[in-house]
């Protein structure tokens, strides 16, 4: 999961705004109309500044909404992982931004 925010957090400060996860969904491919991106969106305007790590992490549980998170979370990373390394790079996003 930190490789994904890591993946957001474009200016390397440590959080992530609204503002980031828009431009880095744009550019994995996404439309920013697309409604489940606008729901993240304005999910994420709602908590009022810059959203750290443990912040980003408690909002993606609260969203899974399952009793299993921590397998919900690592069964969702191993379909990002396709190339079974361990991390999330680009290119598995580009992949799954496609389908």
């Amino acid at each position: 999961m930190r490789e994904a925010f890591m993946l957001f957090d474009q200016d390397g400060s440590g959080t992530i705004d609204p503002r980031e996860v828009k431009d880095a969904m744009k550019s994995l491919g996404f439309d920013e109309k697309n409604p489940t991106i606008y729901n993240i969106v304005a999910d994420m305007e709602k908590l009022k500044g810059p959203i750290d790590f443990q912040t980003f992490m408690d909002y993606v549980k609260d969203r899974l909404g399952s009793d299993d998170t921590d397998k919900g979370l690592r069964t969702i990373f191993s379909l990002y992982d396709d190339d079974k390394t361990g991390s999330i790079n680009i290119y598995n996003l580009k992949r799954v931004a496609k389908e």
